[in-house]
């Protein structure tokens, strides 16, 4: 079945970036302590890199890429390019929250 572009309703994207925007915050509502750290870091200082976010946090890097990856799978952050990390100095993943 087709549909007419009349017979859809105008606020069909609001309502869709509604819906996404409420899951979104369930899903931040469940954070552990450590990913709700990792997660605001990110939210402030977008584009940052792992060892970056590790250094400012004082948290060893091996509980920050767990977290991240907890964070990723869940869909609130995303990686947007890789760029060379101020603190070693290699190529390096950059993280930002999703759109909400």
């Amino acid at each position: 079945m087709i549909l007419s572009s009349s017979l859809i309703s105008p606020h069909a994207k609001r309502d869709t970036s509604l819906q996404a925007f409420i899951d979104l915050q369930s899903k931040r509502d469940k954070l552990g302590k450590l990913q709700d750290m990792v997660y605001y870091y990110i939210l402030n200082n977008p584009d940052s890199t792992d060892k970056e976010i590790s250094e400012i946090l004082s948290i060893p890097i091996n509980c920050i890429t767990a977290r991240r990856n907890e964070l990723v799978k869940l869909g609130i952050i995303e990686s947007v390019f890789s760029r060379k990390c101020t603190i070693t100095g290699r190529t390096a993943l950059c993280w930002r929250v999703c759109n909400e």
